[in-house]
């Protein structure tokens, strides 16, 4: 554990020192008796409040945006910096003036305000995505339309005021069943900061067969009881490890996830033939499973996937991260005609910064045809 806050502290140090240097430079083009330490001291101040928000001892909206801010701050100094050095082989003796150096501070600058502000709007704009897929099973269900989400995040900096609207564009698709696929909270349930408010607007959650939720890797730790009452209260049924028959024709199955942060109140992951024996074979399984790393547990006997966690990346480039970790990291996924079906949303909410770049704040309807 300590090693890992060493590594984070010498990384955190290393970009803001990183930053601040090239930025100091880059300033001295308008500025040229800028002290070095007038720059650094901004960028050290942004990042010890970017850690104690993150922390959650104070300043968290403050912090959560100037972690992103921080951020694309570094990536749009680092681009800069490849630029410039590409310029310099290709003997562009002009870019190493005083007035290239002022003009890539600015264009930095408003490349990383621009780049903040609009994913802080666009995450704010919930798209609405469709699926239909094919099950060889009977009897019939393609009348049972399924809504997917996941990773609200509730708590996380702007979640209880998207709330509301969330519900309510949840409640305009007429659902027969809403899935909740893990990572409903954001790790502490003391975070949210107005319990009955937010229990009031879920429990105005329609569909005409229930609303159920697995338990994601966030939907753990100290207050992982106070969680699961707080999801009974609202109507929302936890499917931790456990099953239910959708109107004698569907089995929904929900799974804990593997790596929860903390514990899910001292339970741990149960292998699905432990939990799972259909009374009847014969009908279709759909199985929430927070995290899309476990395709390979299943097999002919479940016929759809549901899972969130990946966020898409939620930030560009972070995204193409994902594509390369995981075998679907977002969308519709099938490996033959022999295996599930997988659907993996980018989720309806966001993770420490509350901005989305290059990717979708979402809502899924399914048919199974």
């Amino acid at each position: 554990m300590w090693m890992i806050l060493i590594v984070l502290v010498l990384l955190l140090g290393g970009v803001t020192f990183y930053t601040s240097h090239r930025l100091h430079r880059w300033l001295r083009g308008w500025w040229p008796r800028l002290p070095f330490a007038v720059v650094l001291g901004a960028l050290g101040a942004m990042t010890v409040v970017m850690t104690l928000g993150f922390l959650g001892i104070c300043l968290r909206t403050v912090a959560a945006y100037w972690m992103a801010v921080f951020v694309y701050l570094f990536l749009y100094t680092l681009l800069g910096d490849i630029i410039g050095g590409l310029l310099r082989l290709c003997r562009f003796k002009w870019c190493k003036g005083a007035l290239y150096r002022g003009v890539t501070a600015v264009t930095v600058a408003t490349l990383t305000a621009v780049t903040v502000l609009g994913g802080a709007l666009h995450a704010h704009r919930i798209q609405h995505v469709s699926y239909e897929v094919a099950v060889a099973r009977t009897p019939d269900v393609s009348d049972i339309q399924i809504l997917l989400l996941s990773d609200l995040h509730l708590g996380a900096v702007g979640s209880e005021e998207r709330l509301a609207t969330i519900v309510e564009q949840i409640n305009s698709q007429k659902p027969d069943v809403v899935c909740i696929a893990g990572d409903f909270f954001d790790t502490d349930f003391a975070s949210i900061e107005d319990p009955q408010a937010a229990r009031d607007t879920l429990r105005e959650l329609k569909a005409t067969y229930g609303v159920y939720a697995c338990p994601g890797n966030h939907d753990a730790g100290s207050t992982a009881r106070q969680m699961t009452a707080f999801l009974q209260d609202c109507g929302i049924r936890l499917l931790a490890d456990e099953y239910t028959l959708i109107d004698d024709r569907l089995y929904l199955v929900g799974r804990r996830d593997a790596s929860p942060i903390g514990s899910f109140d001292g339970q741990s992951r149960q292998p699905l033939a432990d939990f799972f024996s259909p009374a009847d074979p014969t009908l279709p399984v759909v199985v929430m499973d927070h995290n899309p790393m476990h395709l390979d547990e299943y097999a002919e006997g479940v016929d759809l996937i549901l899972s969130g966690h990946t966020h898409q990346g939620q930030l560009f480039p972070a995204n193409l991260v994902t594509d390369g970790l995981y075998t679907v990291d977002y969308g519709y996924y099938r490996r033959d005609a022999h295996s599930p079906a997988m659907i993996v949303t980018s989720g309806v909410g966001y993770w420490g910064m509350p901005i989305r770049v290059g990717t979708d704040s979402e809502l899924v309807s399914i048919r199974l045809t």
